[in-house]
């Protein structure tokens, strides 16, 4: 053989009589085609350049200016077997609706034997190259095996967050290692991360840590560390893969500067919050909602110049819902007790507290930076608050105190 052909928008149609498998792939777009088959009828050698505007696979990848050169050399009807050369470029594509470009890739088939010499993408300003190999499983039911590690370089999550929809504001890059390894059938996975500093909704963690290992259906998160707020927080736990990701997680956050928590938040700023706090929390998160337990502890506390000692608030997660019930702390002498909510989704939150026995002078002389006299009297009563933590902080209420027996003097 010896025969040369150039095919304009060839549709996937065109190749099923030759290649029947072909409609599995879902393909979509026309390409054009240069061939040159060599060698004989039974085993041919087959140079062939695709190229293509747009193509789309199975539904869920998009290619556009995709550009193919492979040599082919077997028998075409037991492609499997084929050996195989193989390039692949596109300047755009996108993958389970996340954009990326400048595609390339390398490998080369032989036998049973592919070697993928290099692999990388860039997915906003950050990178991802890889190579490794794959072995093809000899019989229609036997195992394969897989070898492949990718470097990720300055990965930029609010590119790959608004990509996927995320609904929430996503910032900062990530650097590290992703290789995967064994059957292919389940091979285990291996993920090292690190990121300078990642913020969403305001919040933001610097010096973060991540790794993970598993596999296609559960992942361990063996290290989690992040300074957030002045603080550290660490988590560890287990994500079951699927439809519907299941996560159960142990988060611990220690020395947690309530200042430096809502610095990203500009209007948080005039209630004048300082303290630091101690989180603990232990749940399971199944899509988009969760169930769990924790508490929130602080030795001390200041809002609007306000002191509060010996914090103590049990929270209970339950759906979207944050709530907590009981919660306790020592003001001015007197104790204060309260229960409230938060929706994780939206961020916005509502709150009822009881008061007694408070020092009433104390609390007015801190409250207004010093009175210039004094006003005696244990005060009890009672407080509601609302508002929401984003995209703009907020806080409202309304409220009742009484005063005991007291006395107004100096002024």
């Amino acid at each position: 053989l010896n025969v040369k052909a150039a095919l304009e928008n060839l549709q996937p149609g065109a190749i099923a009589p030759f290649y029947p498998d072909i409609a599995q792939y879902k393909i979509k777009g026309a390409v054009t085609a240069g061939v040159t088959v060599t060698g004989t009828a039974k085993a041919p050698k087959i140079d062939l350049s695709l190229t293509s505007g747009s193509l789309g696979l199975m539904d869920a990848v998009t290619f556009k200016n995709l550009k193919v050169a492979t040599v082919l050399a077997g028998d075409l009807k037991a492609l499997d077997k084929a050996d195989l050369d193989l390039d692949i470029s596109a300047a755009e594509a996108s993958a389970g609706g996340v954009g990326l470009s400048n595609l390339a890739v390398k490998l080369k088939k032989a036998g049973q034997k592919v070697n993928i010499a290099s692999a990388s993408v860039n997915s906003g300003k950050g990178s991802i190259a890889g190579s490794g190999s794959l072995t093809l499983p000899e019989k229609k039911d036997g195992e394969g095996t897989v070898d492949f590690t990718a470097k990720i370089s300055g990965a930029d999550l609010g590119f790959l967050a608004k990509s996927a929809g995320a609904g929430v504001p996503v910032g900062g890059t990530v650097d590290g290692t992703v290789t995967v390894k064994g059957p292919l059938s389940n091979p285990s996975l291996t993920v090292k991360a690190a990121s300078p500093k990642v913020s969403a909704s305001g919040f933001a963690v610097t010096d973060v840590a991540l790794g993970l290992s598993g596999n296609a259906k559960e992942v361990k998160i063996e290290e989690f560390g992040a300074k957030f707020g002045g603080g550290l927080l660490g988590a560890t736990g287990t994500v079951k893969l699927g439809d519907v990701p299941d996560a159960t997680v142990d988060i611990l956050g220690k020395d947690l500067d309530l200042a430096a928590l809502t610095a990203g938040m500009p209007d948080a700023k005039e209630f004048g919050l300082g303290g630091k706090l101690n989180v603990n929390f232990k749940g399971r998160f199944a899509g988009a909602s969760g169930k769990g337990e924790g508490a929130i502890t602080s030795p001390s506390l200041t809002v609007m110049g306000i002191k509060a000692t010996n914090l103590n608030y049990p929270l209970a997660l339950e759906g979207n819902k944050l709530s907590g019930k009981g919660g306790s702390l020592v003001l001015y002498g007197g104790k204060a007790s309260g229960a409230g909510s938060i929706d994780i989704a939206t961020l916005k939150y509502s709150h009822s507290a009881e008061f007694s026995g408070v020092d009433v002078n104390a609390l007015l002389q801190d409250f207004t930076g010093g009175l210039g006299g004094k006003v005696t009297g244990l005060a009890r009563g009672s407080a509601n608050v609302s508002g929401a933590l984003a995209p703009k902080f907020s806080l409202s209420g309304k409220g009742s105190a009484h005063i005991g027996e007291g006395a107004v003097s100096g002024f």
